[in-house]
């Protein structure tokens, strides 16, 4: 799904986006809580009764007004939900956007007040389905926007037609709104090319025109909202705050702050809210002319992507941010505070424990923050950032194994290094992308390696400092690709594997050169490694759709085993006191554990919610204690060796 589709009217609110935690420490509930939050839907006949799409978490729903959560996934395809829409003549039915990897975005929709979700996705196109939209008059009638204009159902999902006549090709639909009271009248923000702007419907989506400058490089209307009490008032997030007086035909712009998210108070019509990324929340009592800060509770930090406010009682709003989950108010935006009991949508991407204390595990997220846990995953704490840098996506950690006080994060294009535990940080910048692997050399811990690519070729970075100076290692290494994952052989620390979007490569000299190994020709993504660690000579290799491949020889011969080509193998790791047992972490299926050395493989997800399980962890000490961060859902723990999980 692309993270330039975004929604928000009357109850259904789409966003989505970046930013950073204004709490500090959370409370257990299969993982941190918190995360992306997408978007809202609030029944308008039982405002206790409220849903949340999040970004990898799923739909949760609430039945008493925010105070706890529960997944309600059930049927999904995709725990990446867009969008949500929840049917206002029968508030029992909702419609999912959501993003699929592999077939890119479709509609889902519950009859039973989320319990259950079935695709509805028959005529859409393959890419991204960003906001949908209700008519209010004839609920059956529905629109979507996506990666390639509105779509548009009359019969309630069952199939969808193109409705987008008069947008320009290629048309990204961001925002979607129907006029209230006349709802052959709909209003859309839109991306194209270099541009943005905002279009207009007056036939219910038959035909559209333009109706703000096609011009380049002008932005995007990433909000637009109608009047409830009058539809020829119209707000976008365009340019600033702008406001149309006659239902979107023209528009006056730069009446206020341009945030992302955007919401009229349905019982008084000058009153509005906006938010966006280090905005806070501002409110405006006077139709847009004037606004104030109303933030008291929120981080200076947070990013705030959608704002729903009950329609009964429209002194309570509710906020969604992409980490910080949901924040409650309900004293008309005066202050706010937390609202995640249950509510888990945290993006895990790289796990790592300490080596000398294993109640303490480190977590970095996709989402610009490192989490730390002494008490093995029951209460979490965010960690400070490094001066001169927000936390970006932490796609990798590694600690030093003769002093776990000193760990190593990989963002994009930076090494972070703490020696006080996470307390306090240092970067040092390299040149390329996303370092997504680092590893320790075991002998010598001063020399690190950390993966990237440079100059469109993959590239090993050489630390021999302690990660004070790097040296870039590609020889050999293909072009056109990045190095994923990489593994260090702990008796010969000068052989190591690296793991590329173009297959497997083995150096013997220190990453000074490289050669190509495997596992197979055309064999693409190698995305996760692993070295026994009794025996060397065996060695374990996760692809991205490829398969699974064991080789016993160094990495010179491999062979194929388990049934896992349609599926990336995210993360594998093996028991250290029982190395027949091995683990995989699935990008869809949850967790895979073998018993015997990797020949026969079954399902272990009793309890894992999320089948999205970007990363692993074992306890040295106790081989029960088994970690899966899901990209969506936080952390699990499983205290029996995988079989279970909370």
């Amino acid at each position: 799904m692309s993270g330039l589709l975004k929604q928000t009217s009357l109850i259904i609110l789409f966003s989505a986006g970046l930013l950073f935690p204004s709490w500090s420490t959370f409370i257990m509930a299969n993982g941190p809580e918190g995360g992306g939050i997408s978007s809202f839907a609030i029944n308008n006949r039982s405002t206790n009764i409220l849903y949340v799409g999040t970004s990898g978490g799923g739909v949760l729903k609430s039945t008493n007004g925010g105070d706890n959560w529960q997944v309600k996934s059930s049927g999904l395809e995709s725990w990446f939900v867009s969008s949500l829409a929840m049917d206002p003549a029968t508030p029992d039915i909702l419609y999912a956007g959501i993003s699929t990897r592999v077939e890119g975005g479709k509609v889902f929709k519950s009859t039973d007040a989320g319990e259950r979700w079935q695709a509805k996705s028959t005529g859409l196109p393959r890419g991204g389905v960003g906001p949908l939209a209700i008519d209010p008059e004839s609920t059956n009638l529905i629109y979507a926007g996506t990666t390639q204009g509105v779509y548009r159902t009359a019969d309630g999902g069952e199939l969808w037609e193109a409705a987008h006549e008069g947008m320009l090709p290629f048309t990204i639909v961001i925002s979607l709104a129907i006029a209230p009271d006349d709802s052959g009248v709909l209003v859309a923000g839109a991306a194209f090319g270099n541009s943005g702007g905002i279009y207009r419907s007056t036939d219910r989506g038959n035909h559209w025109r333009l109706v703000t400058p096609a011009q380049p490089y002008l932005p995007s209307a990433d909000a637009v909202v109608f009047d409830p009490r009058n539809s020829d008032i119209v707000y976008a997030s365009w340019r600033g705050i702008c406001k149309s007086t006659d239902a979107g035909e023209t528009w006056r712009t730069s009446m206020g702050p341009s945030g992302s998210a955007l919401a009229i108070d349905p019982n008084d019509s000058n009153t509005l809210y906006t938010g966006g990324l280090s905005l806070g929340i501002r409110k405006t009592t006077d139709g847009g002319e004037n606004w104030q800060p109303r933030s008291e509770g929120l981080s200076t930090l947070m990013d705030i992507r959608v704002v729903a406010i009950d329609p009964q009682y429209s002194s309570t709003l509710y906020l969604g941010s992409s980490v910080d989950g949901v924040f409650r108010s309900t004293d008309a935006a005066e202050s706010w505070t937390a609202g995640n009991r249950g509510l888990v949508a945290v993006l895990i991407e790289s796990l790592a424990i300490d080596p000398s204390d294993t109640n303490i595990l480190y977590a970095g997220t996709a989402r610009m923050y490192l989490l730390k846990t002494t008490d093995r995953a029951q209460t979490w704490s965010q960690r400070a950032e490094p001066e001169g840098i927000r936390f970006n996506q932490l796609y990798s950690l590694a600690i030093d194994p003769q002093n776990s006080s000193t760990i190593y994060a990989g963002a994009v294009a930076t090494v972070l290094k703490s020696t006080d535990g996470g307390d306090s940080w240092e970067m040092r910048r390299l040149v390329g992308s996303a370092i997504e692997t680092i590893a320790i050399d075991p002998i010598t811990p001063t020399t690190i390696y950390a993966g990237s690519d440079t100059s469109g070729r993959a590239m090993v970075n050489k630390s021999t400092d302690g990660g004070e100076s790097w040296m870039w290692r590609g020889t050999g290494l293909p072009r056109g690709a990045t190095v994923i994952s990489l593994a260090i052989d702990y008796e010969d620390a000068n052989t190591l594997y690296a793991g590329t979007g173009w297959g497997l490569y083995k150096s013997i000299d220190g990453a000074e050169s490289w050669r190509f190994i495997g596992p197979e020709q055309g064999i693409c993504c190698v995305a996760s490694l692993a070295i026994d660690p009794v025996d060397s000579n065996t060695m374990y290799a996760g692809t991205d759709r490829g398969g699974l491949f064991k080789s016993t020889n160094r990495g010179e011969d491999w062979s194929r085993i388990g049934e896992f080509a349609d599926l990336t193998i995210r993360s594998i790791i093996i028991d250290p006191n029982s190395t027949n047992l091995v683990y995989a972490g699935t990008d869809s299926q949850g967790v895979f554990k073998s018993r015997d050395y990797g020949k026969s493989w079954i399902r272990t997800n009793n309890g894992l919610l999320n089948p999205f399980v970007k990363t692993m962890q074992i306890d040295p000490n106790d081989s029960n204690i088994v970690y899966a961060g899901t990209y969506g859902s936080g952390v699990f723990v499983s205290y029996d060796g995988g079989e279970t999980w909370e």
